[in-house]
């Protein structure tokens, strides 16, 4: 099995006053790879679950001096994305509807079956296992699906030549990032790396090319003319050390057939091309990008903001016309605007950033259909209606003038606040 840091594992909080029972699962869930918390009374559950973040709650309804049934609700509402599963050792059909109702994810019945309590916390293994960016971290790249690790293994194997390589994508798809890890993963990692912007220098100094290392050619579509016969003077120089890897926006091949951009330049440069693959062909990765960025926005700024279910399921949905810098701009932003240290940002909070600010071309960019644009417009709504309701379903079926099972078939296929 494999270990994860402390403070990456799952968090489960145990609400229960039984003292066998907490000990048994605190146990068992850490030697499962949780990272677990309990609590035998329900006096300071709230405050807990603020300051710990749970990824779900177990929640026995039934203790002492505590309506459960009452603090599920005050659960709810005070963090309506809360994954919440009951407890009850009087478990009846109704009671498990009347706490489905509430919010609850699930609803398990006493004596508890260890092996029915992991299959109710899969959902979390899951979601974990497909955020796990612990391989490329150390290089600050984020990502676990196939086409992108599988991208990453290709670039792997050009580092260990000496080729040229031309990294093509779009703006904000990371270029930059990936020339650097290239030359840190390649024979020539001990020496240094020569960033040149080419929408900015002024001079190429030829001993940059001419000593072991890397030289990044920046945005090379943008370079001048003359300058571009001043880097081909540089390639075709014999004393030419350097590993050269540049970037450019998709368009240099049309840029070169027009003659925009020299073609002897073009076909030194593009031995060995590679199209990195946008946001757009590996949407399983805009989860793990989220957390990783949260997770950076939260050093940075020294706060411990989350983001509620919701809210992000609203990020994974969007097309991200600026790909990944525009992601991470929209949740360092978020985290940086935050009005206190732990609070949790809710879809309402952040969808004016898709609208606001913007061009109608670039709003509009932003859909492939007219069925996502309605979308776009009903999950807005809704989020506006959700607050202004206080995240109450049965208030806000009223709201719309649907029954509430019309209400989460829109919910689910919008996928809207799904876990509400």
């Amino acid at each position: 099995m494999n270990i994860r840091p402390e403070n990456k594992k799952p968090k489960v909080l145990i609400i229960d006053d039984e003292q066998a029972i907490l000990q048994t699962l605190q146990a068992s869930l850490k030697d499962e790879q949780f990272n677990v918390q309990t609590l035998d009374n329900s006096t300071q559950a709230l405050d807990v679950i603020t300051k710990y973040r749970p990824d779900a709650i177990l929640l026995d309804i039934f203790m002492p001096h505590c309506d459960g049934s009452q603090l599920l609700s005050s659960i709810k509402e005070k963090h309506p994305d809360q994954e919440v599963i009951v407890i009850s050792g009087f478990g009846t059909i109704p009671l498990a509807i009347d706490m489905i109702k509430k919010g609850a994810r699930d609803f398990i019945e006493k004596p508890l079956n260890f092996d029915e309590i992991l299959e109710k916390l899969q959902f979390l293994k899951q979601e974990w296992s497909a955020g796990d960016t612990s391989r490329f971290l150390p290089f600050g790249i984020a990502g676990s699906s196939a086409l992108f690790c599988e991208f990453l293994d290709q670039l792997a194997q050009l580092a260990k030549t000496n080729f040229p390589v031309l990294l093509y994508g779009p703006r904000g798809s990371g270029k930059s990032l990936y020339a650097h890890y290239i030359h840190r993963v390649s024979k020539q990692k001990q020496h240094p790396a020569t960033l040149i912007d080419c929408a900015q220098v002024h001079t190429i100094k030829s001993t940059s090319f001419q000593q072991p290392g890397t030289v990044i050619l920046k945005n090379i579509h943008l370079l001048s003319p003359s300058r571009q016969q001043r880097i081909l003077e540089e390639l075709n120089n014999p004393k030419l050390e350097a590993r050269i890897i540049a970037t450019a926006t998709p368009d240099l091949f049309s840029n070169m057939t027009k003659g925009l951009f020299d073609a002897t330049l073009f076909y030194k440069l593009n031995v060995v091309p590679q199209e990195l693959p946008t946001l757009a062909k590996r949407k399983e990765d805009i989860k793990t990008l989220i957390n990783y960025f949260l997770d950076q926005a939260n050093q940075i700024c020294k706060k411990n903001v989350a983001l509620s279910n919701g809210c992000k399921e609203l990020l994974s949905n969007y097309k991200w016309p600026g790909d990944v810098t525009q992601l991470k701009n929209v949740i360092t932003y978020t985290v940086a605007q935050a009005p206190y240290k732990n609070h949790v940002i809710n879809p309402e909070d952040i969808v004016h950033y898709f609208t606001n600010n913007k061009s109608e071309e670039q709003f509009f960019d932003g859909f492939g259909s007219l069925e996502e644009a309605q979308q776009a417009f009903e999950k807005k709504f809704i989020f506006y209606l959700l607050k202004k309701n206080g995240y109450n379903i049965f208030q806000l079926s009223q709201a719309l003038k649907v029954n509430t099972a019309q209400l989460r078939d829109k919910l689910k296929k919008l996928n809207v606040l799904a876990n509400i």
